[in-house]
């Protein structure tokens, strides 16, 4: 506002006559129906109040309503939809025992480790409300509510998940050969594994792409740099998941496993991920019991 204007207005709330308002803006006034206009000047300074105050008004809704659309206009924060809670009804209740291995037998420190494997491996797979706990003396209790369908879930924490990035030299192998650890030893393990994600390559076919650990990059660039031309093998828990030929130097630890095209390919990429993600377990399981959630017990 110039102060000139806020001194005539000024001096219009202490008495004095208001300037004459522009002839366009009281014809507009005199055009709106039961407030006719009989004077080019205002009668006192409440009606100009009145005026700046429904000025003022208008102002302020037009930014509202601008300052709306501008927010709709902008890009939205995603939002995940809320999952339905599963009902006591639904589910299944798988029990398994932790066998042996090499001699040894498990302990409540081991059973602790399997626990917390599982606990993130089906965390992996999306599902809601599952429990994992360790029953005495060798038993993992594993509940999935609203699970009818625990075949991938069953695939995933059935096997304990030891992931060997085997070299071959000239020898051939296929998917799902097993392979003799005595003869064909690991160059490394998963962990050498830094992490681990599915993907897609440019013909849409699913991956597997993990970052190896410093070690683990500098045995596998001097490997593949050594040995072009040779086989090598991934494989979890002694079997070949993936058998492919060096074609050249792999620096940097970043490699990439491409799937083949089927539906259950993508499936094995997910399970083979949450194995370099989240470790083997130190002693196998073996499922020996599946109810409905519905009619277990409450305690394991």
């Amino acid at each position: 506002m110039s102060d000139d204007l806020e001194q005539r207005l000024q001096r219009a709330f202490h008495g004095e006559s208001l300037p004459t308002a522009p002839a366009s803006l009281v014809d507009a006034l005199q055009r709106v129906p039961d407030a006719p206009v009989r004077s080019r000047r205002f009668a006192s300074s409440r009606s100009l109040l009145g005026l700046v105050a429904a000025a003022v008004l208008v102002a302020t809704v037009g930014a509202l309503a601008i300052g709306g659309g501008a927010s709709r206009l902008g890009p939205t924060t995603p939002t995940i939809a809320p999952t339905a809670s599963p009902t006591a009804e639904t589910g299944l209740r798988l029990e398994y025992a932790v066998l042996p291995s090499g001699g040894l037998k498990p302990g409540p420190a081991d059973l602790a480790t399997i626990v917390s494997i599982i606990e993130r491996r089906v965390a992996a797979t999306g599902v809601v409300g599952a429990t994992v706990q360790a029953g005495a003396p060798d038993r993992i209790i594993v509940k999935l509510p609203g699970v009818t369908d625990a075949t991938p879930i069953r695939k995933l924490i059935g096997q304990t998940g030891r992931i060997d990035f085997v070299p071959l030299g000239q020898t051939q192998v296929t998917i799902h050969q097993t392979i003799d650890s005595g003869l064909y030893p690991p160059l490394f393990s998963a962990d050498q594994v830094e992490s681990a994600t599915v993907g897609a390559d440019q013909n849409g076919q699913s991956t597997i792409d993990f970052v190896l650990k410093p070690e683990g990059a500098r045995l596998f660039a001097d490997y593949t740099a050594q040995n072009i031309g040779d086989s090598f093998a991934i494989t979890v828990d002694g079997v070949v998941v993936s058998a492919p030929v060096i074609q050249s130097e792999i620096k940097n630890g970043d490699v990439q496993i491409t799937q083949g095209p089927e539906a259950s390919d993508a499936e094995d990429a997910a399970t083979i991920a949450a194995y370099l993600n989240y470790g083997a377990q130190p002693f196998p399981i073996q499922e020996i019991e599946s109810q409905p959630a519905s009619s277990s017990p409450s305690t394991p």
